[in-house]
C-alpha cells in the first residue's frame, strides 16, 4: 500500500533539502577546525618509525596496570589518612567549644 503524499513532490522541501555532496566533508571539516582552532599542518602524518613504537604487548601494557594500580592505592590511602586528620581536628575542634 502506497501512499499518495509519498509519490507527491514538494516545492517547499527543495531549498531545504541538499543533494550536493561534492567537497561537502571538507568544508565541514574546515568549519569545524575554525571553531576550535584546530590546525591539521601541526598534526601530520607520523613516520613509520613513530608507528612502529606504538606498537606494545600484552606484558607491556600489563605492567603499566600494575604501575597505575600502585599509584592510586597509595593516593588512596594518602587520601584517606588526610580525611582522618581532618575528621579528628574537627572533633577536637567540636569538644574544645
Amino acid at each position: 500500500m502506497l501512499d499518495s503524499d509519498d509519490d507527491e513532490y514538494d516545492s517547499d522541501m527543495e531549498g531545504f533539502i541538499d543533494d550536493n555532496d561534492e567537497g561537502a566533508s571538507d568544508e565541514i571539516s574546515a568549519q569545524i577546525g575554525a571553531i576550535f582552532g584546530y590546525d591539521r599542518s601541526k598534526y601530520g602524518r607520523e613516520s613509520e618509525y613513530e608507528l612502529s613504537k606504538m606498537d606494545v604487548s600484552f606484558k607491556d601494557i600489563e605492567r603499566e596496570e600494575k604501575r597505575s594500580l600502585k599509584i592510586a592505592q597509595q593516593e588512596d590511602a594518602r587520601e584517606a589518612k588526610l580525611e582522618e586528620e581532618r575528621k579528628r581536628k574537627a572533633m577536637k575542634k567540636k569538644g574544645k567549644y
